[in-house]
Formats: structure tokens, C-alpha cells, sequence
């Protein structure tokens, strides 16, 4: 890694890049936010006029994920939404156990917790909530995920049904994924995916158990999620909105994580955007320990080859450590979704990402701007055809996505 001023040539092809293929146009963003609220709501609705139970479970929905995050890449189409149950415990009582097996997981103990028995059998929870827990009151999330595809299969036929939002008919299928029912939303040539995931949320008053971090000046609910697992009672634990906390007014932070997903996207790294993303919890707590307040004003350039270095030591040490949990090395854990805890696949990761670092290097030590941005366009999958079709296409893209979504909604909370 050079000094920063070394990279600035970086800066007007970077600028490029975000313009071609990282930024998402705001106006199709909000569009696609406002349908996608009305037809999971318009779901909900129907989930409940169908199962009183769900009804009683239900509580609300939060914004999780990399479009709340800021850190989606160009297209606004995919969302991911916790689904925060309620359940007849008073949570407070609730004992959050370490897992001595997993790193970043728990399990719960509602023994203590649970509704005295008349207050609980007058619950039309009650048949079902009793499914979940064992007979030494740990809560099954196991029981959880199969009650909410029960529920599911009640409004859908092969996975398939109908909802209306805004005098607008949407088709929508349903498919499983871990812990999250994913409702993909089609209306003529247009398709929206979103995650739905049940979790169970606790207060910032109510710490997690020790070793897991706790940073006290971002409090903020937590939660734990029923990801499938051999042990049925294992839950993972989450902290969304402590992350949204640690990266938010970080100048140039977000920039730079859509750059790295971007260049991880188009060359075929096996890593995980919660991958990518705990580089950066891990950086900008870092940066905020030493006091160095002004580290993400940097110029963008410098920072992603920075960032482009970071991920290149913990592909070489094989270590990338849970932000929550020091102890979990994400690479090697078992629960992941990528494939990278294989050995020579991180071997070979390693090995091209210092290749790009050092042709980066090479091409602005020979002052070639051409090679350099032709080198800079390649990585993040720029060809001449884009640049000419976005030049010539970018207005009236806009206003044909406009037209064929303007349903007249009415405006809808929008997450900042």
C-alpha cells in the first residue's frame, strides 16, 4: 500500500464505476421501496385473516440487510426484512445462553419466562407456542421455522398466490432459504425479491452473554435468528442495528464497501456480503479506537486499495473473526454460506487479490492512464458497450422504469 496522494489517478475511473454500475438512481429506489412495502403488508394482512395464531405472533417488521444498510449494489430489487415475533415470555426473564459449541450462537431458556398458566391458556398462541419448547424449557427454532412455512402453505398453492397493493394485482412465489421465507414478487417485466425472516428482538437494557461484544454507547435491540442447524437449539444472534450504528456517517465508508462487493461480484470471490461487511465493523471501530475521526475522508481511491489489503491479510492468515465474536473465524465456520473455508479456494482468493493490488500499483507507476482504466474497468466489469448504452440510454431507462411502475401510491415511510 502506497501513500495516498500515490493513488489519486484511481479517482476520476472509480467515479466512473460507481456512476456505470455501483450507485442505485434514487428515484427507482424509492419506487421499488414503496411496492415492496405495500405487497408485504398486503401478505402480512392476508397471513393473518387466514391464522389467528400468526396474528398473535406477529408484532412488526424491522429493515435489516444491505439496501437499509446503504450498501447495495445498483439495483434496489432484493430486500431483507425481520419479522419480529411475539411470544408469551416476559423477555426480560428469558436466560440467553452460550453455545459451547458454535461461536455467535445461543441458546434461550424460557423456563422462568413463560405466562403463568392461566394468562397463557387464554392465548390462542397456546396449542402451538407449547410445540416449541422441551420439557427443560429451551425454545426450538427448529418448531419456529416449521409453524411459519405451515402458515405460508395455508395462502399459497405450490408455493404460489396473489395479493393486491394499491389496485395493483402481484403474483408472488415462495421459496425457502435458512431461516428466511423469500417472496419473489413479479408484476409484468418486473420482480422484486424479499427475505422474510422470524426473529425474536430484545432490548438494548438486556445484554447478551458475555464473551460476545457489547458496545455500550451503540445499545440498541438485539436479536436472535432460528437459522437451521444440527443442534435444533441453536439460535444466531444478530445486531443490525448496532452495525448501522458503528458504519453510519463514515464519509466514504459505503462507497468503498459497494466498490469491494462490486469487484467481488464480477471476479467470483466465494465471500459472503456479511463477510465484506464485518471488514468494515472491524476497520471503523479500529479507526474510532485510535481517534482518527477523519480515516473515511480519505480519498476513495486510497481507501479501496486499503480495504483491497485488508482482505488480502485475512485471506493470507485465513482468519476473518466475527465482529461480535472474536472467537468465531467466520472463514472456517461451518454455518456459512460460502464454500471459502476451503483451504486453497482462500489460497487462490489471496492469491488474486494481491495481483490486482500489485497491477494497480505497476500501472500508475508507469503513468499509463489508458492501461490504468482500461485495468480498472476490467475488474469491476466495465465494457465499452456499457458505457455507450448508459450514455445514450440513462435518462430514458429512468422514466420507462417510472412508467411502467407508477401505480399512484400513496407515499410510504421510506428508511433513510
Amino acid at each position: 500500500l502506497r501513500e495516498e496522494r500515490f493513488y489519486s489517478k484511481l479517482n476520476p475511473f472509480l467515479d466512473e464505476v460507481n456512476k456505470l454500475c455501483v450507485a442505485i438512481n434514487d428515484d427507482n429506489r424509492k419506487l421499488c421501496v414503496n411496492t415492496t412495502l405495500g405487497v408485504v403488508n398486503a401478505v402480512i394482512d392476508k397471513l393473518k385473516n387466514e391464522d389467528q395464531v400468526f396474528k398473535y405472533f406477529y408484532n412488526t417488521l424491522t429493515y435489516v440487510g444491505s439496501f437499509y444498510d446503504g450498501l447495495r449494489v445498483k439495483e434496489a430489487t432484493e430486500f431483507d426484512l425481520n419479522m419480529i415475533l411475539r411470544i408469551p415470555c416476559y423477555l426480560e426473564k428469558i436466560k440467553v445462553e452460550n453455545s459451547n459449541v458454535i461461536c455467535g450462537f445461543v441458546r434461550l431458556n424460557v423456563k422462568d419466562a413463560i405466562f403463568d398458566g392461566d394468562k397463557l391458556n387464554g392465548l390462542p398462541c397456546a396449542k402451538e407456542w407449547k410445540k416449541w419448547v422441551d420439557d427443560s424449557g429451551y425454545l426450538y427454532p427448529s418448531k419456529i421455522l416449521a409453524w411459519m412455512d405451515s402458515v405460508f402453505s395455508k395462502i399459497s398453492n405450490n408455493g404460489k398466490f396473489q395479493v393486491t397493493s394499491n389496485g395493483k394485482r402481484y403474483e408472488v412465489t415462495r421459496s425457502k432459504n435458512g431461516p428466511a421465507n423469500t417472496l419473489h414478487i413479479y408484476e409484468s417485466n418486473f420482480k422484486i425479491d424479499v427475505d422474510l425472516v422470524p426473529v425474536i428482538q430484545f432490548s438494548p437494557t438486556m445484554q447478551p452473554p458475555s464473551p460476545v461484544r457489547w458496545l455500550q454507547d451503540t445499545a440498541a435491540p438485539w436479536a436472535v435468528v432460528p437459522k437451521p442447524m444440527a443442534d435444533k437449539t441453536f439460535w444466531r444472534l444478530s445486531f443490525p442495528e448496532q452495525e448501522r450504528y458503528l458504519l453510519h456517517g463514515q464519509k466514504h465508508l459505503k462507497f468503498v464497501n459497494r466498490f469491494l462487493k462490486r469487484f467481488r461480484d464480477v471476479n467470483n470471490l466465494d465471500i459472503s456480503s456479511y463477510y465484506i461487511k464485518s471488514l468494515f465493523l472491524w476497520e471503523a471501530h479500529e479507526q474510532k479506537q485510535r481517534n482518527n475521526d477523519f480515516f473515511w475522508e480519505k480519498p476513495v481511491s486510497y481507501l479501496f486499495v486499503y480495504m483491497l489489503v485488508k482482505l488480502m491479510e485475512t485471506l493470507e492468515k485465513k482468519t476473518l473473526k466475527f465482529f461480535w465474536h472474536k472467537k468465531m473465524n467466520m472463514y472456517k465456520s461451518n454455518t456459512g454460506s460460502c464454500k471459502s473455508n476451503n483451504d486453497k479456494t482462500l489460497e487462490n482468493m489471496k492469491g488474486y487479490v494481491k495481483r490486482v493490488i500489485l497491477t494497480i500499483n505497476k500501472l500508475i507507476e508507469q503513468n499509463d492512464n489508458t492501461a490504468l482504466k482500461n485495468y480498472t474497468y476490467k475488474i469491476f466489469g466495465i465494457t465499452d458497450w456499457l458505457v455507450d448504452e448508459e450514455s445514450s440510454l440513462s435518462s430514458s431507462l429512468s422514466s420507462s422504469f417510472m412508467d411502467k411502475l407508477n401505480l399512484g401510491y400513496k407515499k410510504s415511510p421510506i428508511p433513510q
